[in-house]
Formats: structure tokens, sequence, C-alpha cells
């Protein structure tokens, strides 16, 4: 397996990962989420961007078996908050017959390459409470819980 960063070339291969990305957050949060194709000009846009990229673990037949979006962000200008600048995982999709076979491990690593390449301070992401199987990866690579968000369904 390899980590190659994506090309627009690649949009329609990651489209199809997303909708598997979605249709899992479907089932843990039907309330929330729902089966829905991504937006091709985003991926265009995180693509074509000096400050994100599309981490794509390609497999020994060339196929895309999972991916990592990684975006550089910094802190809002809040008097209250201390200034950091840090990578955003925004998505992480490993196809399902590849999962518990280390792929996800092999991402992260890379993404925490990909955040000390650029001087950036530490690497945050979000995972649904409902995704055990995530945070138990998440955690054995060191993630602590920084936050969290609570909802008052009315």
């Amino acid at each position: 397996m390899k980590i190659r960063v994506a090309t627009k070339d690649n949009i329609e291969d990651i489209c199809r990962l997303y909708e598997e990305l979605f249709l899992d957050m479907g089932s843990l949060q039907p309330t929330y989420f729902k089966s829905a194709e991504q937006d091709k000009a985003f991926l265009e846009s995180i693509i074509a961007s000096e400050k994100s990229d599309i981490l794509m673990a390609i497999d020994n037949n060339e196929v895309i078996v999972g991916l990592a979006l990684i975006q550089e962000q910094e802190t809002p200008p809040f008097n209250c908050l201390v200034k950091h600048q840090y990578a955003y995982l925004m998505d992480m999709i490993i196809k399902r017959p590849y999962r518990g076979k280390g792929i996800g491990t092999t991402l992260i690593n890379e993404v925490k390459k990909w955040t000390k390449d650029r001087n950036l301070e530490y690497v945050e992401l979000n995972v649904l409470p409902e995704n055990i199987n995530a945070i138990k990866l998440y955690e054995k690579q060191e993630f602590k819980n920084a936050m969290q968000t609570m909802r008052c369904v009315l």
C-alpha cells in the first residue's frame, strides 16, 4: 500500500468513498445525517488549495481504499483564545472490506507527518460518539478528548 496526494483525476473515486462515509454516518445518527453525494466543487477546491490535501491510501491494484482530508486552520481571533495553527482532519474514510488492516493507522501517521512538515502544532478532528472503532483508533494514536458537543432536542 502507498499513500498519494489526490488530484482532480481522482474525484470520482473519492466521491464513491464519501458515499460510504455518508451511509455510515446516517446509520450512526439517522436524525442528523443521511445518504448523499459529496460536492465535487468542494473536493476540487480542497485539491487546488495550498492549505489542504486529500491523502489517499492506494492498494497494490491501484485502488483507493481510504483517504484523509486534511486542512490547515488557526484559532479564531478572539481575545480569550490562545492563537494556534493546526491541522484539521476533516474526514477519514476506509472502505469497509479494508477496515481493521492498519490503513487508518498509516493514514494518521501520514497526517501527522503532513502536520509536522507544515510546522503546525497539532492535529484536531471530530468523531461521532457512536463511531466506537474510529474512537479506538484515534485513542491508540494518542488523540485526547478536548471538547464535547452537547445538544438538547426541544
